[in-house]
């Protein structure tokens, strides 16, 4: 195992290399293992992708609080693992020859090394990481804070809180085979079509929607 090559990929030199071993060793390879980097990591990841967020988005405490958390989950931290090759790297027991590597493992090695970079250097160079290899853009936090919002519930709430009024999601059209669908939708507020847009789903077009007309309310 060459391990200044998985430094490359992380783009971090570390200075006391053990820290970086330990971090890719899993339990059923030694004792000496990531468990506990993983649960120091854990921390400095919420953390830091706390203090961006509330930095950069003017969302409420819902919002925010379930972005973070498909930006710390599993599936998300395994992209990212396997997004480095840090799989290549795992130091891990004779009973894995035959098995795959599950996500949660590689998470957890994610996590690890956020921790290693932290103990060998300092939080500046653990949030450079972060932001580097997992937050990676403020395009891309946009694109989950939006999946997060139901617009649908705030349209309503916007039209409807100075009287009553009537809003229809009606599906014009779906194109495509059953798993492979467009469906469009248009949205009628008082009998009149505000917008029509297009989506994977019948929800992702309402949603869709929904965002355009109140974009335009405010």
């Amino acid at each position: 195992m060459n391990i200044e090559n998985l430094e490359d990929k992380i783009n971090y030199k570390f200075n006391d290399k053990n820290i970086l071993i330990k971090a890719i060793t899993h339990s059923s390879f030694d004792k000496n293992n990531y468990e506990n980097l993983e649960f120091l990591g854990d921390s400095i990841l919420g953390f830091v992708v706390a203090e961006y967020l509330f930095k950069n988005f003017d969302f409420n405490e819902g919002s925010l609080s379930k972005t973070r958390a498909k930006i710390v989950s599993a599936s998300n931290l395994c992209k990212v693992a396997n997004n480095l090759g840090i799989k290549d790297f795992l130091r891990l027991g004779n009973s894995f020859k035959n098995m795959a590597i599950s996500n949660n493992i590689l998470a957890d090695c994610v996590e690890s090394i956020i921790a290693g970079i932290y103990l060998d250097s300092n939080i500046l160079n653990a949030q450079k990481f972060i932001l580097n290899h997992i937050i990676v853009s403020y395009e891309n936090i946009t694109n989950i804070v939006n999946s997060t919002i139901d617009y649908k519930t705030q349209l309503q709430e916007k039209f409807q809180k100075d009287g009553v009024c009537k809003i229809e999601y009606i599906t014009i059209s779906q194109e495509g085979k059953s798993n492979n669908s467009i469906f469009t939708v248009e949205l009628k507020i008082n009998d009149k079509v505000l917008t029509t847009q297009n989506g994977k789903s019948k929800h992702e077009a309402e949603q869709k929607c929904a965002m355009v007309v109140l974009s335009n309310k405010n």
